[in-house]
């Protein structure tokens, strides 16, 4: 079976609560047969307390440390390796360089900051600017939230604290990623990669500070 390599910005034995999540991960692939590696983005191991030394056989893989994964050399390790990303936002780029799975908790995540994912870019839900907005949070868009909420009420759940608010833009986000992943499959069996990769990589990281136009 061809090695799984995982990629991860902190990793067990890390200072860090979330790393146990995708040393469990790991875990659970080795089991299910996978010869895992691990690339962690800290360059270096930082103990959880003063003088602790890493246990090298606590999840019996072996770990590469190298800095800034996202805009790293990542193609160096993909040679004979299907490659895991844990946790990134912008998966056109991931793909671009190589990432053959991928996962992510942003989608949801920053929906807690008021941010809405569109293919025009990012939407600021909880500007005042989109206080009186009428239409949804992304014309066209079939999600469930689009079709019912328009973006002024839920800018306002988002404003009083309302939990609805948060699940309405997760509903969003989450469809959108949906999409957007749609997309990029029909673009690799079309081989039109190259034009959506630039779209994408020129729309999707925009700000949008105003609601968005019907």
């Amino acid at each position: 079976m061809p090695t799984l390599l995982f990629i991860e910005q902190y990793f067990y034995p890390e200072g860090w609560g979330g790393a146990e999540i995708p040393r469990d991960i790991v875990s659970g692939l080795r089991q299910a047969g996978f010869d895992v590696e691990v690339l962690c983005g800290k360059d270096q191991y930082t103990p959880m307390r003063p003088g602790e030394v890493p246990d090298p056989s606590a999840c019996g893989v072996r770990i590469f440390r190298v800095p800034r994964i996202a805009g790293g050399p990542i193609h160096r390790f993909k040679s004979l390796r299907i490659l895991w990303f844990c946790a990134y936002a912008f998966p056109w780029l991931l793909m671009h360089r190589g990432v053959d799975l991928f996962d992510c908790i942003l989608p949801t995540k920053m929906a807690q900051q008021g941010w809405a994912y569109t293919f025009q870019g990012v939407l600021e839900a909880m500007r005042p600017a989109m206080k009186l907005a009428q239409g949804p949070i992304e014309p066209g868009c079939t999600c469930l939230a689009c079709h019912s909420q328009p973006l002024g009420y839920i800018h306002h759940l988002l404003r009083v604290g309302n939990a609805q608010g948060v699940r309405w833009l997760a509903i969003h986000n989450v469809h959108h990623t949906q999409a957007l992943m749609s997309r990029l499959r029909s673009a690799i069996l079309s081989d039109s990669w190259q034009p959506l990769y630039h779209e994408l990589t020129e729309q999707l990281p925009r700000r949008l500070k105003e609601p968005l136009l019907e």
